[in-house]
């Protein structure tokens, strides 16, 4: 899984949350970074899994940054 594609998306996530005061769509996300849905999940549970983000099941919008200022794509 690509470092840089991961960051890109961490950092689209921050951007946006920090312009509308929550969190974007996978599909945002994936117009936003050039992805498919499916896509956009496997970079997302990547980002969940090294603890960047955390995911609610169930909620379009559910995802919290848990660290801002991502330096290096993880």
């Amino acid at each position: 899984m690509n470092n840089h594609i991961a960051h890109n998306v961490y950092k689209f996530i921050e951007g946006y949350t920090q312009q509308h005061g929550y969190p974007p769509t996978i599909r945002e996300i994936g117009v936003a970074c050039f992805l498919g849905p499916s896509s956009v999940l496997r970079y997302l549970d990547k980002l969940e899994a090294t603890g960047w983000i955390q995911r609610e099941p169930g909620r379009a919008r559910g995802m919290t940054l848990l660290k801002s200022n991502h330096q290096n794509g993880s």
